[in-house]
């Protein structure tokens, strides 16, 4: 029952905003891009159903979510209604009798969601507010370029246009404010990612250039750019909902892949760059793994041989089913690289980690050839998360500690994973 009515909730919401958008009004379409960019792990469709019910939240989380953040939901506080995916099993038909196995398949359920106002108890972590300056996020946003392969440039030829896209190229108009650059970079990158092929043929250039204006504006709010533009998002609405949804879910996929990509993780540091003095966003990034053999051979001298002191970026997948439901099991054996990932997830709260104390043993150690066919190997960076917090001999602790013994072990029981799939099926 309670699916069905987050269904009339949604549906009811793009009614409305179609009745605004024909009626001349482009305000409630505005504020569904601010939301967009507030809440840019979530689907089109939940997004739609927070702004709806709840136009003035800010950060929203589960009752289990809230609690393992250190806060409480207030008594009597009302619920925001979304739908949250549930991963059954069922038999495969197609095989024998003897050879069944089980699959997963996505349902949705109900669930429930509260704002961060609605909540009291331990601060949240704040991130950084741009407040009119993208900071390093523009340099980010150009390695997000080169690893999708398209070419920029910078031309005073391009005048008046502040930029222009073509396939594998986008054009900017050099000598912009950085707050105008940033947000052209994510006009022309929304274009080269939602208008070329066959996507172009299907639109008009007034909906084109619409929908990249507004990716900008929800990639720029996202940030903490003050987005103000005199667009008039009506264009977006041709008299069809079914069009003006389509729209809406390319416009929330764009600019959360791209909000997800222009966001760091963590930095590994050398000891002489410390002691030099450094800016975590002045450290040379390393985002992807590189496709040409060129680029490696770079690679191997810019880290093998100068400072190996880098700042790791991922390119995000944009929303995902999942995505609020991750728990990552860890332990004393848990170390190195399981060490990293543990440490990011835990510090953007995108995982609940469960079980025991990881050992702290992240350095990256160089290896030195000593004469007479020994090698002595030597600590030469240490790694930290994006919040400064040094790893190596301090570790990571499990939100949820879980003891594991060795007999319970040898007796084929695991109470780590009991907890999570427990956790799971509670969330």
């Amino acid at each position: 029952m309670k699916i069905e009515q987050a269904k009339q909730i949604a549906g009811k919401a793009i009614e409305e905003l179609s009745h605004a958008l024909e009626a001349g009004h482009s305000e409630k379409l505005r504020e569904y891009l601010g939301a967009m960019a507030r809440f840019h792990h979530y689907s089109l469709h939940n997004i739609m159903l927070i702004a709806s019910q709840r136009p003035d939240a800010t950060h929203v989380a589960g009752f289990h979510t809230w609690k393992r953040l250190g806060r409480f939901v207030k008594k009597g506080a009302k619920g925001i209604l979304i739908l949250a995916p549930a991963a059954l099993r069922e038999e495969d038909e197609s095989k024998p009798k003897d050879e069944k196995n089980e699959r997963a398949a996505v349902r949705f359920r109900a669930a429930y969601v509260f704002d961060m106002a609605d909540t009291d108890g331990k601060p949240i972590p704040q991130f950084g507010n741009t407040e009119g300056d993208p900071s390093d996020r523009t340099e980010r946003l150009k390695e997000f370029l080169s690893g999708r392969g398209i070419q920029l440039e910078y031309s005073d030829a391009i005048y008046p246009a502040q930029g222009q896209c073509s396939p594998g190229k986008i054009v900017i108009l050099p000598g912009q404010a950085a707050p105008e650059e940033f947000a052209t970079l994510v006009h022309e990158l929304a274009h080269a990612l939602l208008h070329q092929g066959e996507q172009r043929k299907e639109t008009s250039k007034r909906v084109r250039e619409t929908e990249a204006e507004a990716v900008a504006f929800v990639v720029s709010e996202g940030i903490g750019l003050a987005a103000s533009n005199s667009v008039d998002y009506i264009h977006l609405y041709d008299g069809n909902k079914e069009t003006l949804a389509a729209s809406l879910e390319r416009i929330q996929q764009t600019s959360a892949d791209i909000l997800s990509a222009i966001t760091a993780d963590d930095y590994s540091l050398t000891r002489k760059r410390k002691e030099k003095g450094y800016s975590r966003e002045g450290l040379p990034r390393f985002g992807r793994i590189p496709s040409r053999k060129s680029t490696l051979i770079w690679l191997a001298l810019r880290y093998g041989f100068i400072d190996k002191s880098i700042l790791v970026v991922t390119e995000g997948l944009g929303p995902q089913r999942f995505h609020g439901r991750v728990i990552i099991l860890v332990n004393e054996h848990t170390a190195s690289a399981g060490e990293m990932v543990a440490a990011f997830a835990e510090e953007n709260h995108l995982a609940t980690i469960i079980g025991a104390k990881t050992p702290g043993r992240l350095l990256s150690g160089s290896a030195f050839k000593a004469g007479f066919g020994y090698i002595v190997g030597l600590p030469v960076a240490a790694y930290l998360t994006w919040q400064g917090r040094l790893i190596e001999g301090k570790g990571v602790t499990p939100s949820i500690p879980v003891e594991q013994l060795p007999e319970q072990l040898l007796a084929g029981e695991d109470p780590q994973m009991q907890r999570a799939l427990e956790l799971a099926r509670e969330s």
